[in-house]
């Protein structure tokens, strides 16, 4: 028998059960949070609009509307990647600036169907604006491994579908945009994941100096971690991606893991100065190693203003 005035299992288990049922109910809520989370994280595409002031954007290209795509690895969003295409539609940009990862894959399979993806996203995106191209690593890492194995190799490929589209490809090449009677350089940085024999930024940029003067220079590079490089290049602005937005990104973070699977990354989404230099950094769209969480699929849509 229990002790006088000493409450009895029974009545001690009667107190527990409301306790417990907020303890499942708490659970329940954090994991449908948590589930809808990672639904918005991996399969709903957001727009991030932001104004970037720079100093020396002729004023004939105040306003420029800058679209940004980065790590899309083939990833599509809706049928046919509607809910993208349809997302920059909207925004009606000047033009499209893709920095690499595009395509993924290392066998004929995976790269087969990348490429027929990639063939229909370039035939809808170059008719909304024109579309410029830089390689990723994971574009020049297919190419080695088909290289090696001795199958087709996915780059000329890709690179005739560009062309087919009239989409540009700027591995260390550049264009003149003009308007009015100004104009600005748009350039292309290759991947250091490219060829070992490749040059480096320096003569690119050389070259342009040598024959475009003090012009704006507007650059494609698909690494965001080599900010001191764009500002000893003396690119005006550099657009970037790469880190996947850190991957998982709790609020206020830069996210958990980089490329590299280090931790904590820096600079990994939003835009960042440097002395003269200005990169905007796309947290990109594709996936990962891991699912991301708190790190939407990202569309960069830049308005280029003049500082001041």
């Amino acid at each position: 028998m229990a002790k006088s005035g000493a409450p009895s299992r029974l009545e001690t288990s009667r107190r527990k059960q409301p306790r417990r049922r907020w303890v499942w109910l708490a659970a329940g809520a954090a994991a449908l949070m948590l589930g809808g989370e990672l639904y918005l994280s991996n399969f709903v595409p957001e727009i991030t609009r932001v104004s970037i002031p720079l100093a020396r954007l002729p004023a004939e290209f105040e306003g420029l509307r800058v679209a940004h795509l980065s790590d899309l690895h083939g990833k599509s969003f809706g049928r046919r990647n509607e809910t993208v295409l349809r997302l920059l539609e909207a925004e009606k940009p000047d033009l499209i600036c893709v920095t690499g990862d595009l395509i993924d894959g290392l066998s004929d399979a995976a790269l087969n169907a990348r490429l027929t993806w990639a063939d229909t996203q370039l035939a809808r995106l170059t008719a909304i604006a024109p579309v410029y191209f830089v390689t990723g690593n994971h574009e020049w890492g297919a190419d080695y491994q088909a290289a090696r194995e001795g199958r087709e190799r996915p780059l000329p490929r890709l690179r005739a579908l560009l062309d087919r589209h009239g989409a540009v490809w700027l591995d260390h090449r550049y264009v003149t945009l003009e308007r009015g009677t100004a104009s600005i350089v748009l350039a292309g940085l290759t991947d250091p994941n490219g060829p070992a024999d490749q040059t480096d930024p320096g003569p690119l940029m050389a070259r342009i100096r040598a024959r475009e003067g003090d012009a704006f220079v507007l650059a494609l590079s698909h690494r965001f971690d080599r900010l001191d490089e764009y500002e000893a290049l003396g690119l005006d602005l550099t657009l970037a991606g790469h880190a996947h937005g850190g991957v998982i990104r709790p609020p206020f973070t830069e996210g958990l893991f980089g490329p590299g699977r280090e931790l904590f990354p820096r600079q990994t989404g939003g835009v960042y100065r440097q002395g003269d230099a200005v990169m905007a950094v796309s947290r990109g769209m594709g996936d990962t190693y891991l699912p991301r969480l708190w790190n939407r699929p990202e569309i960069g849509l830049y308005i280029l203003v003049r500082e001041g």
